[in-house]
């Protein structure tokens, strides 16, 4: 604290030397590689793997996400304008809502990034259309059977999620046809939570009885 006080300006937490790491060696080929158009981390690291290096899928991805972050990427410029809007892609858990939301609700760029993205990745398209179809049939009613819902993610990378709810599969149809909840279940569970965190490491359970018992 001392050395801070004496100093004429607020410490700096930047690092001071650079920390090595196994991506080092590789780093002016993926960079390469990156402004050559190549933005799939899982491609960026099946490429250095065929190559003989040793390096984890997971580092290269860190890495495209860090570099993706520091740069801004200009979507789909109108031709012949000199200038276009800066534009950050979206982080993983924004473009999973952004494939759930309205169309109507979205500004232009990412409706653009939405068309784009589509295009690029089918797949995720498709997963994405089965998601939203899903959704429809339990929240809206929508009628689909599940019969269809299930042939149709049977085709998809959603076909795991899929199987999993087959194993409730009257569960779930109760859910789609009968007009009762869970709701009022949910909220005492909720407050049995809250009782019991409160209470974590200092009580057991005859008093988290007692207690759940006076504030019904």
């Amino acid at each position: 604290m001392r050395v801070w006080l004496r100093q004429d300006a607020p410490p700096s937490w930047q690092r001071r030397c650079t920390v090595p790491t196994i991506l080092d060696p590789y780093r002016d080929h993926l960079e390469a590689r990156w402004q050559a158009g190549c933005r799939n981390a899982a491609e960026l690291a099946r490429g250095l793997i065929r190559a003989g290096a040793d390096i984890r899928p997971r580092v290269v991805r860190d890495w495209a996400m860090r570099r993706r972050r520091a740069s801004t990427d200009v979507m789909d410029a109108t031709p012949g304008s000199m200038t276009a809007p800066p534009w950050r892609p979206p982080s993983v858990n924004r473009t999973a809502w952004l494939l759930q939301a309205d169309p109507s609700t979205l500004v232009a760029d990412d409706r653009r990034f939405l068309d784009r993205l589509r295009v690029e990745a089918p797949d995720l398209a498709k997963s994405a259309a089965v998601a939203t179809r899903f959704a429809d049939l339990v929240r809206r009613r929508s009628g689909e059977s599940l019969e269809a819902w299930f042939a149709a993610a049977a085709a998809t990378p959603l076909a795991k999620f899929a199987v999993a709810l087959e194993r409730d599969r009257d569960a779930l149809r109760g859910t789609i046809t009968t007009p009762w909840s869970t709701s009022s279940v949910e909220g005492q569970i909720s407050r049995l939570k809250m009782l019991k965190r409160t209470m974590f490491g200092r009580a057991g359970f005859a008093l988290l009885r007692q207690r759940a018992l006076t504030t019904i």
